[in-house]
């Protein structure tokens, strides 16, 4: 069974493979449910992004190790990349204590780092992700929940996002990923409001494939074990 709502503050438990609409859609794709045979033949051609190469893992004797020498490497590569872009943009940021100002088009979002182990539910910390297509990435953690921040220091432009982006061209980036191992997934434009985002609340996103504008998902409940994964089509 496979039924639609739309995007609410809480849900009940519920065996019944649910997608749940965000409220901020301003169009809906089409969707299809697909079988386990199709969805197998997609994964021998789409593209699913991946953490790492095999030639950095093969470097060391263990994929946490590669893993922790990957994170480093891009904190020095990303902190570079962040004081290049204050001097060329000085009025875009504002750094003062352990807070981050990103003074976008229509308001200033602060990020903070709050290690206060005293206040848990006040506790976050923001590192610089990536930079690419002009935005500055910017993961935020806090108690219960996390974001990645897109910020263009040039046109002022920001977007928010669940999951770490992957762009599609310049403009358009999608999202997917798991929250408490429930799947949710983002598809959005940054030049203008274009948006689509849904989560399935008790089912855990396990694969997402892309073959040009059409995305595949996998999907496993996490209340029955005698369910059977469902399988999900999505054609931009």
């Amino acid at each position: 069974m496979l039924s639609f709502i739309l995007y609410q503050e809480s849900f009940s438990q519920r065996r019944d493979f649910t997608v749940s609409f965000h409220h901020e859609n301003t169009f809906t794709p089409k969707i299809d449910t697909i079988d386990y045979q199709r969805f197998e033949k997609i994964k021998a051609i789409g593209f699913q992004s991946v953490p790492l190469s095999a030639t950095l893992v093969q470097n060391f004797d263990s994929i946490a190790k590669a893993i922790d020498y990957a994170i480093r490497q891009n904190e020095y590569r990303m902190d570079s990349i962040f004081k290049d872009l204050k001097l060329e943009y000085p009025e875009a940021f504002q750094q003062k204590d352990s807070c981050l100002t990103l003074n976008g088009t229509d308001k200033q979002l602060l990020i903070c780092n709050n290690r206060n182990q005293n206040d848990i539910q006040a506790w976050s910390v923001y590192s610089f992700s990536d930079y690419t297509k002009g935005y500055l990435v910017v993961e935020h953690n806090g108690y219960e929940q996390w974001e990645y921040v897109l910020f263009n220091p040039e046109t002022r432009i920001y977007k928010v996002a669940h999951y770490p982006p992957v762009f599609l061209n310049d403009s358009i980036f999608y999202t997917s990923g798991n929250y408490y191992s429930e799947g949710g997934f983002q598809y959005m434009q940054t030049n203008s409001n274009l948006y689509f985002g849904f989560e399935t609340y008790d089912w855990e996103l396990l694969e997402c494939y892309r073959v040009k504008n059409v995305f595949y998902f996998h999907f496993k409940s996490n209340i029955s074990q005698i369910e059977r994964p469902k399988y999900l089509m999505v054609t931009f």
